[in-house]
């Protein structure tokens, strides 16, 4: 990765490409945005209306072609189909053979997407998954594929480390990667619960947020078992053990099924159908405080 290039291509500006295109550009970065939605102008105007004060500007490119051309970095953050980020990855490589392919999707594997590329394009090609919003949330997973090279990862994890992020690096690819491997389980618990009458959606959140949830922020889950108990890990377990075997596996929801429709019902109720700005502005701010306050943990 050359270290004078300061220009990041964003392929996709949708929730997660508007706000890692907000991160780039303020930490100095020329970001160049490609997105086939009719709104686009409007977007980027009003994410540039929010930047700091001495941040650059976001720039709408004509093509993803146009964005890609003079980047070190292409954040990719369309559709999650197999489809079409073969199809993307093969234009960008068209387009600058050089540059690093970074996707940001959630669980489709880099070999996969790289399939059809020869291998020096396949040498660059990861996946780099944020959670949301990806201006404040400091994960990003790094996921190398079959042919992905070590130069290819540690360039990307010292790029994104330097713009704050912590950069988690698997040794080899699978579906989901870490953390929504992590989602998936707790959300396919908590629909249950829901389904079952066991409490509202406000209670099996707050169960989550006023325990778990902030020791998680603190130590992971592996760590928090470990101190436990005085003696470490393997006693803990045997701690455990009773309670957590008394608690049976629920099987996995079928999302577009029956029962997770009940429970998103129960949800949408609650809370109402999707989030507003006010919402999301409150998040924002509490994510912050928790970051400021978690500092040098």
């Amino acid at each position: 990765m050359a270290t004078n290039d300061k220009t990041i291509a964003v392929i996709g500006y949708g929730t997660i490409g508007e706000s890692f295109s907000q991160l780039f550009v303020q930490k100095g970065y020329t970001v160049k945005v490609s997105d086939v939605r009719d709104d686009i102008d409007e977007l980027i105007a009003a994410t540039n209306a929010r930047l700091e004060d001495g941040a650059g500007t976001i720039e709408k490119a004509d093509s993803a072609q146009d964005a890609v051309k003079d980047a070190f970095l292409v954040q990719e953050n369309g559709p999650e189909t197999l489809e079409f980020k073969k199809q993307m990855v093969a234009d960008v490589y068209e387009a600058n053979p050089d540059i690093i392919y970074a996707s940001s999707s959630s669980a489709l594997l880099p070999t996969d997407i790289a399939a059809e590329l020869d291998d020096a394009q396949a040498a660059r090609v990861l996946i780099a998954h944020p959670f949301n919003p990806a201006r404040l949330l400091p994960l990003v997973e790094l996921v190398p594929g079959e042919r992905t090279s070590k130069e290819t990862m540690t360039a990307c994890r010292d790029f994104y480390t330097e713009i704050g992020k912590t950069a988690v690096t698997l040794n080899k690819e699978i579906e989901g990667y870490i953390a929504n491997r992590f989602q998936k389980r707790i959300l396919d618990e908590a629909m249950f619960l829901l389904n079952e009458g066991i409490a509202s959606p406000e209670d099996i959140d707050n169960a989550v947020k006023e325990s778990i949830g902030i020791r998680w922020s603190v130590v992971g889950p592996l760590e928090a078992i470990n101190q436990t108990t005085p003696n470490g890990f393997s006693h803990a377990l045997e701690f455990l053990k009773p309670s957590f075997s008394a608690i049976p596996d629920i099987p996995a929801y079928d999302y577009t099924g029956s029962e997770a429709q009940a429970a998103a019902a129960k949800v949408e109720e609650a809370y109402g159908k999707g989030a507003t700005q006010e919402a999301k502005d409150k998040r924002d701010k509490y994510l912050v405080r928790v970051a400021e306050a978690l500092e040098g943990r």
